[in-house]
């Protein structure tokens, strides 16, 4: 095996780890994520995998991309439920609606 691929594999592994660590955390209540953050993120995350997987035409050099974009995606489904801006309560007050 390459050394490049297998150090895109070890990166991919470390950004997962730490993406569960976190993402233990907001589902034991300890953080609160932004969801606008994490939207944003997960937006840009998504369009860097899509343009370097077609620039490079390789995806195993795509890896940390690609692992990195789901693991992001996850964390704001995750913002939105239990979040600062929590989605669900914003579209549940009343205050919402009164615009």
């Amino acid at each position: 095996m390459k050394p490049t691929v297998l150090m895109g594999m070890a990166a991919s592994v470390l950004s997962i780890f730490t993406y569960v660590l976190y993402n233990k955390d907001i589902l034991k209540g300890r953080c609160k994520p932004n969801m606008v953050t994490w939207g944003l993120g997960s937006f840009l995350l998504i369009l860097n995998a899509i343009t370097y997987i077609a620039m490079c035409n390789d995806w195993v050099k795509g890896i940390l991309s690609i692992s990195t974009c789901i693991t992001c995606c996850v964390t704001f489904v995750l913002s939105i439920f239990r979040g600062s801006q929590n989605l669900i309560s914003i579209l549940l007050d009343s205050e919402f609606w009164q615009l």
